[in-house]
């Protein structure tokens, strides 16, 4: 098996992997701009 194989069948893996990882981002950013932004608004 060679190295660009390899890489391909573990492709879709990784990329579950990357979509997890943004979509994890994403929340955590969304909840810090929420926390963040609740004592400007009182």
């Amino acid at each position: 098996m060679s190295p660009q194989s390899a890489f391909e069948n573990s492709g879709p893996a990784v990329a579950h992997l990357i979509m997890i990882i943004y979509n994890g981002n994403l929340e955590t950013l969304k909840t810090n701009r929420e926390t963040y932004a609740l004592p400007q608004t009182k």
